[in-house]
């Protein structure tokens, strides 16, 4: 039990540079992202600030050592909300619904080219059997 705890920990250390981000919204506009470790450094708090285009959002986020991957729910001044779970892979990390959305669609959430100083960050929606369809993509560039 405690060299997973041990695994689990330094599986969150990979990511304690997050911090406070100018987000360059793909297509035109900005926003700030404010990231905080919570709960004794366990859980990622992510603050979404990009009133002026419609969204403020919040999300947590934490490693679930027993399931081995990452479990995050969002939730949005839409009043939309999703639970993911995902994983590190070779591109960055990767997040998904773990149900289908009223439309019968899963979404992907993806970090990819993350380094101290940014980030890319992509979302995208499927249906079963149907190609992804693009959604929005954000780069987030270090503020603070």
């Amino acid at each position: 039990m405690l060299a997973g705890r041990r695994r689990a920990h330094g599986r969150l250390a990979r990511f304690r540079f997050l911090d406070r981000y100018l987000a360059l919204l793909v297509g035109g506009g900005e926003g700030r992202n404010v990231v905080e470790w919570v709960c004794g450094g366990r859980v990622v708090r992510e603050s979404f600030d990009a009133e002026r285009h419609g969204l403020v959002g919040t999300s947590l986020s934490v490693y679930d050592a027993a399931a081995r991957c990452w479990v995050q729910t969002w939730m949005d001044s839409t009043g939309t909300w999703f639970h993911l779970t995902g994983a590190r892979n070779g591109e960055g990390m990767q997040l998904r619904t773990t149900t289908l959305d009223a439309d019968g669609y899963r979404k992907r959430m993806r970090f990819t080219r993350v380094h101290v100083e940014g980030f890319e960050w992509d979302r995208s929606r499927s249906k079963p059997g149907r190609p992804r369809e693009p959604i929005s993509a954000i780069s987030y560039r270090r503020v603070g």
